[in-house]
């Protein structure tokens, strides 16, 4: 699971994050948020497929 936006500071209301990992072999392709338009894109790929109970 990964957890998109549980809080960010105040000066962050806008930004991008590209070529991250993440735990659970997750690929964090690209990141986009606004906060003040509410908008997020995220583009990501994990190395193995699970699902949940």
């Amino acid at each position: 699971m990964l957890e998109v936006l549980p809080a960010l500071p105040d000066q962050l209301p806008k930004g991008t994050i590209t070529g991250v990992s993440a735990r659970g072999r997750i690929h964090i392709h690209s990141f986009d948020w606004d906060l003040n338009a509410r908008t997020a894109t995220l583009s990501v790929t994990a190395a193995s497929t699970r699902t949940s109970p």
